[in-house]
């Protein structure tokens, strides 16, 4: 292997020479020129017209001071925005769990005609708080403020409202901001889940769907 800054090569008479690193202009040897000048490639001072004149040189490495700070600032941001997205899907996703939790419990106790603090005993009238308020106090998930709807796919009980049998659905709704320090937008979530009336329900109230 050649050291560096060293060229190696047969001259015109068939020798192998080693020469430093020349710069070939791509002139050719004229009047005045001889090869054994140093400036081609022969030597015994023959005049060799057509030959490659070659100057030499220093070779300097290319500068890339600050090219890897370039290409991180053009990637940057495009980086930033990945992961800023990320965040806040697995954020959006989070509060949808959270939603559709209390949704599934809202629907399980309505069903039952009974909720934490109010039991199936007692007086047949709504219990305060009400359903939908004690559902609004349930999420786990800061920041996440629902808004609870209570309602009946049908009423087959006629005067008396909902039977034992009809479907009631529980819709939990709320709005979540993105990236809220930057205000960029926001997301309607919400969540729904329907259970078959197993209590007339007494102990809550809720109009159709």
């Amino acid at each position: 292997m050649l050291a560096p800054g060293h060229w190696s090569g047969k001259n015109w008479t068939g020798k192998d020479e080693s020469f430093l690193t020349y710069f070939c202009t791509g002139l050719y040897v004229g009047s005045g020129l001889r090869s054994g000048d140093g400036r081609g490639f022969g030597d015994g001072g023959v005049e060799r017209p057509g030959s490659v004149v070659c100057e030499p040189c220093v070779r300097m490495p290319a500068r890339e001071d600050g090219q890897a700070l370039v290409e991180f600032a053009l990637v940057a941001p495009l980086f930033l925005l990945l992961v800023a997205g990320i965040m806040q899907f697995g954020v959006a996703l989070n509060y949808w769990h959270d939603l559709q939790r209390i949704a599934n419990q809202g629907a399980r106790w309505a069903g039952v005609n009974a909720y934490p603090g109010c039991p199936q005993t007692g007086p047949e009238t709504p219990c305060e708080p009400s359903l939908q308020a004690y559902l609004e106090t349930e999420p786990v998930s800061k920041g996440l403020k629902p808004d609870v709807e209570v309602c009946f796919e049908e009423m087959s009980g006629g005067a008396s409202g909902a039977a034992i049998g009809d479907p009631v659905t529980v819709r939990v709704t709320s709005t979540v901001e993105l990236v809220p320090l930057v205000g960029i937008g926001h997301l309607d979530l919400s969540g729904v889940a329907t259970m078959r009336v197993e209590q007339p329900p007494t102990r809550y109230s809720g109009g159709l769907c």
